[in-house]
């Protein structure tokens, strides 16, 4: 029996050490993609950082330029409005980071569950590797007594392929769920990140100055003047306080396609 045990061994590993190579390749493969996507992510949040910090200093110039024009660059107003758009500033920051953190935290979850499942297979085909082992040392020793050789040869086919098939399926199914599964944590992120927004935005509208409201305009009009000016034209409208600010956000909405061009948004 010894001499049949090495043999099935022998032959069931070879299959067994090409799947479980297999496994950790496709994870290696996966878990490299996912690491690319963590650079390509930190790029893009740091290009926003980067604008969020140059539209900061242009607005804090053009209100700068608007309160010497008005002969109180040196008040405490001016400088008021600075300190308040620098907080604005800081605060939009923060968000930024926020969101980057919650993404590259999906990452390292989709990489922990791909490793995770991984395990898991390894375990199980661990587990079944000596019954499999077993298994093919009786079929070789009743092989070699057995006048029916093709018989019995024809029949351990249909059930090696019939694992196959099993493995297969399984894999299919693991992958479907995964697939599911990062799916719906997609969607939750995504979510949360669209409330968590929201309700920043109407805690920002609450708070803010017309000086800070006319800062933000100017900031949102260089990313899409005829909506950024329709969007303030139309909830600071009713309020007399922001009539400064309704009537630049009207000239943006009437007159996009011209700073549109200015700010190289279209040719």
């Amino acid at each position: 029996m010894a001499n049949y045990y090495n043999q099935a061994r022998q032959q069931y590993d070879q299959s067994y050490n090409m799947k479980v190579g297999a496994l950790k390749s496709q994870l290696a493969n996966n878990q490299l993609a996912l690491e690319q996507q963590k650079a390509g992510i930190n790029a893009n949040y740091d290009t926003q950082v980067g604008n969020q910090n140059i539209a900061n200093v242009k607005a804090k110039n053009q209100f700068s330029n608007a309160m010497l024009g008005r002969g109180i660059a040196n008040s405490s107003i001016a400088g008021t409005g600075l300190a308040e758009q620098d907080q604005i500033n800081n605060r939009l920051i923060g968000q930024i980071n926020a969101q980057r953190t919650g993404a590259l935290n999906n990452i390292d979850q989709q990489k922990a569950q791909l490793a995770n499942n991984m395990n898991a297979q390894l375990q199980q085909m661990q587990a079944d590797r000596a019954d499999g082992i077993q298994s093919l040392a009786r079929q070789l020793e009743d092989r070699a007594w057995d006048k029916d050789y093709k018989n019995k040869q024809l029949q351990m086919e249909r059930e090696k392929m019939l694992a196959e098939n099993n493995y297969r399926n399984q894999s299919l199914a693991m992958q479907r769920a995964n697939s599911q599964a990062s799916n719906a944590l997609a969607r939750e992120q995504f979510e949360f990140n669209r409330q968590k927004f929201n309700k920043a935005q109407e805690e920002k509208d609450k708070q803010n100055s017309p000086e800070a409201v006319l800062a933000d305009l100017r900031s949102e009009a260089m990313d899409d003047p005829l909506r950024a000016g329709r969007y303030y034209s139309a909830r600071y409208g009713s309020d007399p306080k922001y009539s400064y600010v309704v009537k630049e956000a009207n000239e943006y909405a009437k007159n996009y396609k011209y700073y549109a061009k200015r700010w190289g948004l279209i040719k």
